[in-house]
């Protein structure tokens, strides 16, 4: 399962790496922590089923355990594909609908990896402290911190050039 989601981090974070490719290292999302169907395929990459599988869960429940976790993965696999919009709806259910810190904290990681793609670099700082507010043991969204902080620390020298 680990191997998987380190996958899926790398695929999801080429989309962010060609989108934003002079920031200071690359974000990373995360999937939800439940095996629920569909997650597998956004995983390994494969987005569309994995959105359509969601998709027909989202139709047929709404049980909370299931629509949150599904939120997380929608909100990855839209990132990944770049369609913002789309992906942006299901970031903020995500984070609305997640009850407990260590699953909201990944839901306001992803949220701020989105803003950042979106430009909007401090929105993005604001989310990804949440995120390690909310879970300090979350090192995924520890790193992703370093290196909002970092490239928001180049972008404000160069502003003061200017």
């Amino acid at each position: 399962m680990f191997k998987s989601i380190f996958k899926t981090t790398t695929l999801a974070l080429s989309f962010v790496a060609i989108s934003h490719a002079q920031a200071h290292g690359n974000l990373e999302l995360k999937t939800s922590y439940q095996d629920i169907p569909g997650v597998r395929n956004i995983e390994a990459g494969q987005y569309q089923a994995g959105i359509h599988k969601l998709q027909t869960l989202l139709g047929n429940t709404r049980m909370r355990e299931l629509t949150a976790p599904a939120h997380t993965n929608l909100c990855v696999a839209y990132i990944a594909l770049g369609q913002l919009s789309n992906a942006s709806t299901y970031c903020d259910q995500a984070i609305e609908q997640h009850n407990n810190k260590r699953d909201q904290s990944i839901a306001y990681n992803n949220r701020a990896v989105l803003h950042y793609v979106q430009s909007k670099t401090e929105l993005s700082l604001q989310d990804m402290q949440r995120a390690t507010e909310l879970n300090p043991a979350n090192s995924l969204a520890e790193r992703n911190l370093a290196r909002l902080s970092a490239a928001d620390s180049g972008t404000q020298i160069l502003s003061s050039l200017n």
